[in-house]
């Protein structure tokens, strides 16, 4: 098996551990031992259970690529559809994963992660930086996009979801115990959609990023957990 198949391998196993038994409950032992691998061979792909759970998360976003591709191919999309297109990837992608988020953002939402943290980020910017970027340029050619910025701002916009995602995932955590704090997580998403339209020189709200159904399933998720109580 090559080293990425078995990566692959490790990945689905600890995913499917810390979704059954939950992330702190689950030791590197358990994971060794379900997916019949060597110690060695575990520490040679991952370092700490904290950066296989980065390596879950990057692989996860590594998906959507596709997507995005299939969006950035299409001629009969006007920019602003496109750029409606790839923040609806994005909030479907969430709203279906909202075991697998609440799982993660519990792992890897602390202070002694902040290194892994900030890499992952990086690496979420670096992946689809380039789609918003190409749009943005495109429709500040045909008009509709009405910035200064022709070139990397759609990294700084990707920027501003990544620098307030502790924040929401703080709120996403907490909301588990005290479920009104979800009210405040709207809220953030909310000031984030008007910034993001009144950046590109739209009027609210001509682009979304889709809050509303990720805010549901968080809902539903919550009901679920504590009728399992």
């Amino acid at each position: 098996m090559v080293a990425d198949e078995r990566q692959a391998e490790i990945i689905s196993v600890a995913e499917r551990l810390f979704l059954e038994k939950g992330y702190h409950k689950t030791s590197i032992a358990e994971i060794i031992e379900e997916a019949g691998i060597a110690k060695g061979t575990f520490y040679h792909h991952f370092k700490s259970k904290d950066e296989l759970a980065e390596a879950m998360v990057t692989s996860r976003f590594e998906t959507l690529r596709p997507l995005y591709d299939e969006i950035a191919a299409r001629s009969d999309l006007d920019p602003v559809s496109r750029m409606q297109a790839y923040f609806d990837i994005s909030s479907t992608w969430k709203s279906t994963q909202i075991e697998f988020l609440v799982t993660t953002v519990m792992a890897l939402y602390r202070e002694e992660n902040a290194l892994i943290l900030r890499r992952m980020f990086a690496n979420t910017i670096a992946l689809l930086g380039p789609y918003l970027n190409d749009v943005i340029r495109d429709g500040i050619d045909a008009g509709v996009f009405h910035t200064p910025y022709r070139e990397r701002f759609g990294e700084f916009l990707l920027s501003l979801f990544v620098g307030i995602g502790a924040s929401q995932s703080r709120l996403i955590a907490e909301s588990l115990e005290e479920p009104t704090k979800l009210y405040d997580y709207a809220e953030m998403i909310a000031m984030l959609e008007h910034s993001i339209n009144r950046l590109l020189g739209l009027e609210n709200p001509t682009i979304s990023v889709g809050a509303q159904p990720l805010l549901d399933q968080i809902h539903r998720h919550i009901k679920e957990k504590e009728r399992s109580r």
